[in-house]
């Protein structure tokens, strides 16, 4: 699923266990409900209950 939030756009891919959401921002500053970072890309991969599994981020260059 396609998602927006201020200043990023991403995807979100569920399975039956996990909840992976993947955004991007050309002016590293993502700002997604609970995810904020100074970013050019994160991953967020949560459970089901919404505990984070694993995140990765790449604050880019400049």
């Amino acid at each position: 699923m396609r998602v927006e939030g201020d200043n990023c756009i991403g995807v979100k891919i569920t399975s039956k266990k996990h909840v992976e959401t993947f955004l991007f921002s050309s002016q590293n500053k993502i700002a997604f409900g609970d995810i904020q970072s100074e970013s050019k890309w994160i991953s967020v991969l949560t459970d089901r209950p919404r505990n984070v599994v694993k995140m990765t981020c790449y604050g880019g260059v400049g």
